[in-house]
């Protein structure tokens, strides 16, 4: 029980030592700060393939969205363009 006693005391002087003295605020608080900062770019040029992956994707879904009507409207005939060939001729 005297060795329990020893230990119990221990700790509870570490905790009122930490308690008093704000060691967190002063040392741990500007590296933990730091490490998330770094945490957080890391994770973004992680994830940065992916972004340009979904970019891509709604790029494509625009351009088709806009020109799916006109190709089909070309292809069934009911659209045409008037070919002007006296610009492509030196």
């Amino acid at each position: 029980m005297t060795e329990d006693n020893k230990i119990r005391d221990a700790a509870d002087a570490v905790t009122d030592l930490v308690k008093a003295v704000p060691v967190y605020n002063a040392l741990a608080q500007p590296a933990v700060r730091e490490v998330d900062a770094v945490a957080g770019r890391t994770v973004r040029v992680l994830l940065a393939p992916v972004t340009a992956l979904v970019w891509s994707v709604r790029r494509s879904k625009r351009r088709s969205t806009k020109l799916l009507p006109l190709r089909l409207l070309l292809l069934h005939g009911l659209l045409t363009f008037p070919r002007d060939t006296a610009r492509f001729t030196r």
